[in-house]
């Protein structure tokens, strides 16, 4: 598995286990097959994917600006965050259109 893939795919888990801590959790709607639900549930973590993929690059382009020593380094870093959030959200949009697929 290519180490962007992965990346993107710890990033969506991450978010399911940050959300079911904090009681927005996809299991019960998984548990009864409630498609609706989960469609919408993996298009906001879509959208909250992607807004955070936007903040990185603008933290990207600050250090860049900054430039601090070492601020080359830590804007490539963040973009290659930014770059795992986008496919993390192409993931979870995926999970949405499946499930919206399956309504009846």
């Amino acid at each position: 598995m290519n180490r962007g893939l992965f990346v993107g795919l710890l990033l969506l888990g991450f978010g399911v286990l940050s959300l079911a801590s904090a009681g927005s959790s996809p299991l019960p709607a998984i548990t009864e097959n409630n498609h609706t639900v989960l469609a919408s549930y993996w298009s906001e973590q879509a959208k909250e994917m992607r807004e955070k993929a936007k903040r990185f690059d603008e933290i990207a382009e600050a250090y860049v600006k900054s430039q601090k020593p070492g601020g080359t380094e830590h804007a490539a870093h963040c973009k290659d965050i930014a770059n795992n959030f986008r496919l993390a959200a192409s993931g979870a949009e995926v999970l949405a259109e499946s499930h919206r697929a399956q309504l009846p």
